[in-house]
């Protein structure tokens, strides 16, 4: 007898430190979980920005398999049937619409920060992720809403028309809504100087997905795929808009893979109308 209940302790006490481990497991990750939440609509630090700059001055090679990732408009009637790029006090017109619930969103906004980086400065940007009920839930990324961009070059105007919950959070201007809706009002829509539309993203969200800020800007800092796609992105993005602002910067523009990519923006065939 007191073999086996010796036998039965050692059993019990085997069960209760497994499931103690376990617990501890769930807990360990219910408190990540929670500490990352936390930081959502917290500023970056400024060593974000550092990294931001660093990167985008990596442009790469053009990718063999290149695919362009724009639509041409022809004489959009939203556009006052413009031939010339858009400004806005002489600076090259950029428009975003998207969400923060977007997982799609959240991957792109790392290529169009890079991108942007290129051709003057963001501040005020905060932490977001996507929403934890869609596909790749929780993909880490920061949110335009109340950000400043700064660019001798650049007029970037950004509508994040839903927080993470859904709920409304800024007005898309009829003129732009317009044109999204012949879209679909797919997200993210990025307009470059009224003349070209990228209607998705090319960063597979996926990549990030659940992971933290501090994970994807490693993983932005590495030999990477998620530093390739938003490299290759970005390079898309800063062509065309070297492709309709004079080339400027020249160090940006002058740049052998985004000379490349501004020759293969011009013979890309881009549907007039979007069924």
């Amino acid at each position: 007898m007191p073999r086996r209940q010796s036998k039965k302790k050692f059993y019990l006490t085997g069960f209760l430190i497994i499931a103690v481990v376990i617990g501890a497991y769930i807990y360990s990750g219910y408190a990540s979980e929670q500490a990352l939440l936390a930081e959502i609509g917290q500023p970056v630090p400024s060593s974000y920005y550092s990294t931001f700059s660093s990167v985008s001055s990596y442009y790469g090679i053009v990718n063999t398999s290149y695919d362009s990732i724009f639509y041409r408009i022809n004489g959009s009637t939203v556009f006052h049937n413009q031939t010339l790029p858009l400004t806005v006090n002489h600076k090259l017109l950029i428009v975003y619409i998207g969400a923060e619930w977007c997982p799609f969103c959240a991957a792109e906004r790392w290529a169009l920060v890079i991108a942007l980086s290129r051709f003057g400065n963001f501040s005020n940007l905060h932490y977001m992720m996507s929403t934890s009920k869609d596909v790749f839930p929780d993909t880490p990324t920061f949110t335009f809403y109340n950000s400043t961009y700064s660019s001798p070059y650049i007029c970037f105007q950004y509508y994040e028309y839903q927080n993470r919950s859904h709920g409304e959070l800024m007005t898309v201007p009829s003129n732009y809504s317009a044109l999204w809706k012949d879209f679909h009002s797919s997200i993210p829509f990025i307009v470059i100087g009224g003349l070209l539309v990228q209607n998705g993203s090319s960063v597979n969200p996926g990549l990030i997905s659940g992971q933290s800020w501090s994970y994807a800007i490693s993983q932005l800092q590495g030999n990477t795929q998620f530093r390739q796609e938003v490299i290759d992105s970005a390079n898309e993005i800063t062509a065309a808009a070297c492709s309709m602002d004079g080339n400027q910067p020249a160090n940006v523009c002058n740049q052998y893979t985004i000379h490349q990519l501004e020759g293969l923006l011009e013979v890309e065939y881009f549907p007039e109308t979007v069924q």
